[in-house]
């Protein structure tokens, strides 16, 4: 059995057709849709929009959004469950340095695509995106709390590491693995997912940038044959978010890093450049890896 065909033998039989399979994930999507939202109006009545009632708020719904469905899909769909999700293979350790590398080189490149996203045309007639962006952020700084290291860590295990884990198990592990499953064509498996991931953010702005970070995401798993590779690109990159925030909240100018390669300035210029040739570069080098099944 490879990712790509999902070809089914004698071990890795299933009890739902993938096309149920993927109705199956969305159903219950949608269920624990409800039962997040009544937690969540229960949770604010009672302890108000805090930083602690909204972290655990942010727990609720990795779990139960993005981290059942998955699961309780693959448990449906095969014996093997942690299998299906493509959680059994571990990573090579120069493939998970290279993702990290690959996530850090492609900065100025998506900081100019998050400008471009923010300055097209039809977008500027539809102020409610803008108020919801604005209000995304203010959210997210009351979510970091003080500025300690204390909440700086919280946040970082919260936002970083489980929401990436979460994620790339509901988008990566769920809904793309469940396309190749139907025998979609990979590529268009892989957009059709980072399309639906970008979606589901509803942040409009962000939605070019988050759809090729997640079809990047998507490639990193059909390569690797690991959910974990895309896990620890987005865990990472949530981070990196999580510790800029932090940075703001304490006062401290940490939009250098945000806007890097965004004016027509030479050298920013060559930060994009050389951001470009780097990205292809380093995916390349994963994905030869990946096929001569070294390193």
């Amino acid at each position: 059995m490879t990712t790509t065909s999902c070809q089914m033998n004698n071990r890795y039989s299933t009890a739902l057709r993938p096309g149920l399979g993927l109705g199956l994930l969305f159903c219950i999507f949608v269920l624990m849709m409800v039962v997040v939202g009544l937690a969540t109006q229960v949770i604010t009545a009672k302890f108000g929009a805090t930083t602690p009632s909204l972290r655990i708020m942010a727990v609720i719904q990795d779990v139960l959004l993005f981290m059942l469905p998955p699961i309780v899909t693959a448990m449906m769909m095969t014996r093997y469950p942690a299998e299906f999700l493509e959680l059994m293979t571990s990573p090579r350790w120069t493939r998970s340095l290279l993702t990290l590398a690959l996530v850090l080189a492609s900065i100025p490149l998506m900081n100019v695509i998050v400008e471009w996203n923010k300055q097209v045309e039809f977008l500027g007639q539809w102020e409610w995106m803008r108020e919801m962006e604005e209000g995304v952020e203010a959210t997210m700084k009351v979510m970091m709390g003080e500025p300690t290291g204390g909440s700086l860590l919280v946040c970082v295990l919260i936002f970083g590491v489980l929401t990436g884990l979460a994620e790339e198990l509901f988008f990566r592990g769920g809904v793309q693995k469940l396309l190749l499953c139907m025998r979609v064509n990979k590529h268009v498996a892989i957009w059709t997912t980072a399309f639906i991931f970008s979606l589901f953010h509803l942040q409009f702005y962000g939605f070019v940038p988050r759809m090729l970070m997640g079809a990047c995401f998507g490639y990193l798993m059909l390569w690797s044959g690991s959910l974990w590779l895309p896990v620890i690109a987005h865990a990472f990159n949530n981070s990196m978010v999580a510790f800029t925030t932090w940075l703001a909240n304490r006062g401290t100018d940490a939009s250098q890093l945000d806007y890097l390669g965004t004016t027509l300035s030479p050298i920013d210029i060559v930060w994009v450049v050389a951001s470009v040739a780097l990205t292809a570069w380093i995916l390349r080098l994963i994905y030869i890896q990946s096929k001569n099944k070294t390193c």
